[in-house]
């Protein structure tokens, strides 16, 4: 897989379409806020993503389709339309993410997708959290870097006020999310184009 795409990134009005490095991306841009510290992982923290952290939002997406085997020659399309969406919403309250990170550099990132549904008894406001784009690691897995990420956003969506946090689970996370308070629930969906024309619509 290309470790480079091209990304739109706009600012103040201006757009400006560059190359970005998914393996090494411009730490030098970051400016954390809030930070979460990790107790199984001394040293890390995860904190809320800027528009700078766009590139290791869309590698932590990257990879968690690689580890899971999916995705195939669509990836490369796939991130640079990940990137322009992420662009287009974070920070305006569409879309946010959390990167975990140490003093030698990151270790997994999430995505949130902030949503608005039809108002529900369990969810009388309508609005809800979508989690998606988890990834940590392999050789800091099982110390507590994906629970921080994934505890990180149901904290940022409760204070929100959202009445609601959804995903997808593999079934590798799906014992750390039950944990967390997560519930399976019936889901079905029905694509309206085949995979093959998804695919040129999105390199068009």
């Amino acid at each position: 897989m290309p470790e480079r795409v091209q990304v739109r990134l706009s600012a103040g009005g201006e757009h400006e379409r560059r190359t970005v490095d998914l393996s090494s991306p411009d730490r030098r841009l970051r400016e954390p806020t809030v930070r979460y510290r990790m107790h199984d992982s001394p040293g890390s923290t995860v904190r809320p993503a800027t528009l700078a952290d766009i590139p290791l939002l869309v590698a932590a997406r990257r990879h968690m389709f690689e580890d899971l085997g999916e995705g195939g020659e669509w990836r490369s399309a796939g991130d640079a339309l990940l990137a322009e969406w992420l662009n287009a919403r974070l920070g305006k309250g569409r879309a946010s993410g959390f990167i975990a990170e140490d003093p030698d550099g990151w270790l997994g990132a999430l995505s949130v997708a902030h949503e608005e549904v039809p108002p529900s008894r369990r969810n009388p406001t309508g609005r809800q959290s979508y989690l998606f784009g988890l990834w940590v690691r392999a050789s800091v897995r099982r110390r507590g870097v994906a629970r921080a990420l994934v505890t990180a956003a149901v904290e940022q969506s409760r204070a929100l006020g959202e009445g609601a946090v959804t995903l997808y689970a593999s079934d590798e996370g799906r014992g750390l999310y039950e944990q967390l308070g997560f519930e399976a629930s019936p889901h079905m969906r029905l694509f309206l184009a085949p995979a093959q024309e998804a695919d040129s619509a999105a390199r068009d």
